[in-house]
């Protein structure tokens, strides 16, 4: 596990400083897109990983699903291919959208709260976030029952609880507490 995410991250990586050299980002980003969804087709992903079939018949397969996709990120799949590791592919996506948002100067945010969140509500909260942080926050509404009420965000390494569940334990300690200072 520790092992793919270091060689993840590493093509990640690589693949983001190429496309900033080549001022080809969006183009990447689709292209990876595609590739993560040839390796989400379950059929298509067993092809790829069975050492029954031969390099050249998946490249073959490669270039049809693929057709018109940057010759870079061709090489990159055919690489992944053969050396056994075309099921990263979405895993290294996904780190590139990481890497492309903080290029961007955005912070993802997962804002859990017990019931859904309206457009106009997650707004809102993006805006806060993004007065607190610095930078544009985009939110990821999670819903939660137990929260009971209020919410809990996490955004840029940072856990903000303003859950009633919080409150109502910060108060119960307060209350614990300060029957103690008044014994003394």
């Amino acid at each position: 596990m520790v092992e793919n995410t270091t060689r993840t991250k590493r093509y990640s990586k690589a693949v983001f400083e190429l496309a900033q050299e080549s001022k080809k980002i969006d183009e990447w980003l689709s292209d990876l897109q595609r590739m993560a969804a040839m390796a989400s087709v379950s059929e298509l992903a067993e092809v790829m990983g069975n050492p029954k079939f031969s390099f050249e018949n998946k490249s073959k397969l490669l270039v049809s699903y693929l057709k018109g996709i940057n010759p870079k990120a061709l090489n990159l799949a055919n690489i992944l291919v053969r050396k056994g590791n075309f099921n990263i592919i979405k895993d290294i996506y996904a780190d590139y959208q990481v890497l492309l948002d903080e290029y961007n100067g955005i912070a993802p945010a997962e804002v859990t709260t017990a019931m859904l969140m309206d457009e106009n509500q997650k707004s809102k909260v993006a805006d806060s976030l993004a007065k607190l942080t610095r930078k544009k926050v985009d939110v990821t509404n999670i819903v939660d029952p137990k929260i009971i009420g209020g919410m809990v965000a996490r955004v840029a390494g940072k856990i903000i609880d303003g859950s009633t569940g919080s409150q109502l334990a910060s108060l119960r300690n307060e209350i614990i507490n300060a029957g103690s200072e008044t014994a003394d």
